[in-house]
């Protein structure tokens, strides 16, 4: 972290006046461009929500904790090799070559054991590509560098607007890092050139699974799509589906559920999800009571402390969420439910 901290100011010292680089440097996307801005989640570092059975997290609402969660898993995925990136660009270019620049060989130091090298190459006006590459700490050749993060934007007339996608190539770092927890593509497409601003995020088998490492949380591969918008304010959306036991509390129905989600929440924080809930022991349950739905509909609202004002599910005759609070609470008012 030190060799960070001193690497980051030596780039703010030494950048000054290198209007050669200037434009290649916003190449790699501002961190606000590829993350969700949900309640209470960091989108300028990599930092996972921590595990809490204190009495306060039990008064969270459900959804407002896994849509909490969900935004907490995505911005980590975006965030550990863009934040390499953007720190290389701190720094003067090492090679300048018409229409390229190249930033490295960069090493992090700390808990990072890559080397890493960053090549920006201009395409058209305010057109950029970038690739981060990087190799195993004892290299042999220069060709053992692999490709851990790509992509390509348009830049906006103003700083942090653009249009682009990055993709982040785990399953090449765990060639260079067996250890390491992340695996499988995702893709993150995104276009804050207007209001609000839009990310749509695409996993390719991505998980957490590794026998060499029992510190992962053991995620199997899986793909998905997820989307999310945010405003200037604030405000802002996030539509998922997840694998989850909605019966959490109740040790004797362990299968898991399929939970599509939308959430929506104001600059306050104040917010609700609505959604749709199959599979499981959800999907015998509607069975057996004779109903001919095959998923089980919800909203759940919660106040700016993420606490539930007001939660309903439908059908109510599975009481699979008790019917309680006030609907005239619910910020948005009207109910989305996700496709």
């Amino acid at each position: 972290m030190r060799t960070l901290l001193l690497l980051a100011a030596m780039g703010n010292l030494t950048a000054c006046g290198l209007s050669d680089d200037a434009e290649f440097r916003g190449a790699p996307p501002a961190t606000q461009q590829v993350t969700v801005a949900f309640p209470g989640v960091s989108t300028m570092t990599v930092r996972p929500i921590k595990e809490d059975d204190s009495p306060l997290a039990s008064e969270l609402a459900m959804y407002y904790r896994l849509s909490q969660n969900m935004a907490a898993l995505l911005n980590a995925s975006g965030l550990q090799l863009l934040s390499v990136a953007r720190l290389m660009v701190q720094l003067p270019a090492t090679t300048r070559m018409g229409q390229s620049r190249t930033w490295g060989p960069f090493e992090p130091g700390g808990s990072d054991p890559l080397t890493y090298r960053l090549v920006v190459t201009q395409l058209g006006e305010a057109v950029f590509a970038y690739t981060l590459s990087a190799r195993a700490p004892t290299p042999t050749s220069e060709g053992e560098f692999l490709t851990v993060l790509e992509g390509s934007v348009s830049q906006g007339a103003s700083s942090g607007s653009g249009r682009g996608r990055m993709t982040v190539l785990y399953d090449n770092r765990r060639k260079l890092v067996p250890q390491s927890c992340e695996q499988g593509r995702i893709d993150f497409d995104f276009d804050t050139l207007g209001e609000p601003a839009l990310l749509d995020i695409t996993f390719h088998q991505a998980g957490s699974q590794n026998p060499q490492n029992r510190k992962c949380k053991q995620d199997p591969p899986r793909d998905g799509r997820f989307h999310a918008e945010h405003s200037a304010a604030g405000a802002g959306s996030l539509v998922f589906d997840v694998r989850t036991d909605v019966h959490q509390s109740d040790g004797s129905r362990p299968l898991l559920e399929t939970v599509l989600l939308h959430s929506r929440w104001d600059q306050t924080g104040v917010g609700r999800a609505d959604g749709k809930i199959a599979d499981g022991e959800v999907s015998s349950d509607l069975r057996n009571a004779g109903r001919s739905e095959r998923y089980v509909t919800f909203s759940q609202c919660w106040s700016e402390l993420g606490k539930p004002v007001y939660q309903l599910a439908t059908p109510e005759s599975l009481r699979l969420m008790a019917s309680s609070g006030d609907p005239l609470r619910c910020v948005p008012a009207s109910a989305a439910l996700p496709e």
